[in-house]
């Protein structure tokens, strides 16, 4: 339980030191509109680095499906795997549940007769 609190307690500090400089800042600039074109011109300006706005893009190039993460239905690989790890999963849990009450009924054998059955 002390655990619990610890971890509750930190995350909210930590939240709380995150967000708290972060809008007593914004309450300091009462600017809201930005031009981030115009700052980034004036920053490279003031390092003496010209630059020149880039070109719009035309039309987006098509991504290679090969190298495009996500996307399709997987295939019989993947779901034959899948169905294999869920089976092994749960015939280690079945396995374990098992021992765990042969070692209870061990246990309350014990306390119940005095000797190990």
């Amino acid at each position: 339980m002390n655990l619990k609190r610890m971890t509750a307690a930190a995350m909210v500090a930590s939240l709380a030191v995150t967000f708290v400089p972060a809008t007593a800042w914004a309450a300091d600039n009462n600017k809201t509109n930005i031009d981030l074109r115009g700052a980034t011109a004036k920053a490279l300006a003031a390092t003496g680095q010209v630059t020149t706005p880039a070109p719009a893009p035309g039309k987006p190039q098509k991504s290679n499906r090969r190298n495009s993460g996500g996307g399709g239905g997987g295939g019989t690989t993947g779901t034959v795997m899948m169905v294999v790890g869920i089976a092994a999963s749960l015939g280690a849990t079945y396995f374990v549940i098992k021992e765990m009450n042969k070692t209870t009924d061990q246990l309350t054998a014990v306390q119940h007769t005095g000797s190990v059955r």
